[in-house]
């Protein structure tokens, strides 16, 4: 059974409705379901991790235009990762030593959706090696 690929624009959409879509579910979670502990700072995050999807995507779209070889693209991709996440854990402990407001709970929000935008990077992933894949057995085909 083969996989499903999809193409640029689909995982483009998929990505940023699926950043958008949880942001709005674990905000209204928060401030209807736990009010006490919600800030403003916490309309940070999706706007963060939104951020950070598009050069996410602005990546896999540069890849694709310039057609650099599989393993230079995961290279980079991977260099983005790192710096994607010690940009994160900056974040995190930028607002812990100097915000310091309902430190706990922002934490958990910003980590239930990095393990959230991690998945979502795994879909990215895994369509392009597929992408690569059906590229590869095209051209063995002709």
């Amino acid at each position: 059974m083969s996989a499903k690929i999809y193409r640029r624009r689909e995982v483009n959409r998929i990505v940023l409705t699926g950043v958008v879509l949880f942001g709005l579910l674990e905000e209204a979670a928060i401030c209807f379901l736990f009010p006490q502990y919600y800030t403003c700072y916490m309309l940070f995050i999706p706007c963060y991790f939104l951020l950070l999807a598009v050069s996410l995507l602005w990546g896999m779209a540069h890849f694709r235009a310039e057609q650099i070889h599989i393993r230079r693209a995961l290279a980079r991709m991977m260099l983005l990762n790192v710096s994607q996440f010690i940009t994160s854990a900056a974040i995190i402990v930028c607002y812990a030593l100097f915000v310091g407001e309902q430190k706990n709970a922002f934490i958990l929000a910003f980590g239930l959706y990095y393990i959230w935008f991690l998945g979502l990077k795994l879909f990215v992933f895994y369509n392009m090696e597929h992408f690569n894949k059906f590229k590869r057995l095209q051209n063995k085909k002709k």
